[in-house]
């Protein structure tokens, strides 16, 4: 991806009907990139609802309001990493 400042790097599963509750992160960037994932699952950012298809990565600023869902019948697996760096 071209990124060299990275925070915080962790894997993160949704169990199928379950979800992240509305919150705000820091003054920072979250890419987010999905594995497995299923057409029910959501992530909501700037009142928008978005589905990441996997093959993708995903920039999000989550200083924010956001919240995740997974409406689907199987896990959603993504790989999630802070970029600390300025992307100005």
């Amino acid at each position: 991806l071209g990124i060299r400042e990275m925070g915080r790097v962790r894997m993160l599963m949704m169990p199928p009907r379950s979800t992240y509750s509305l919150h705000h992160d820091g003054d920072l960037w979250r890419v987010h990139i999905p594995l497995i994932t299923n057409p029910e699952a959501f992530m909501f950012v700037f009142g928008k609802m978005w589905h990441m298809p996997a093959g993708f990565a995903y920039l999000t600023q989550v200083e924010y309001h956001h919240l995740a869902v997974n409406a689907g019948s199987e896990n959603r697996i993504h790989i999630v990493f802070d970029y600390c760096g300025n992307l100005a």
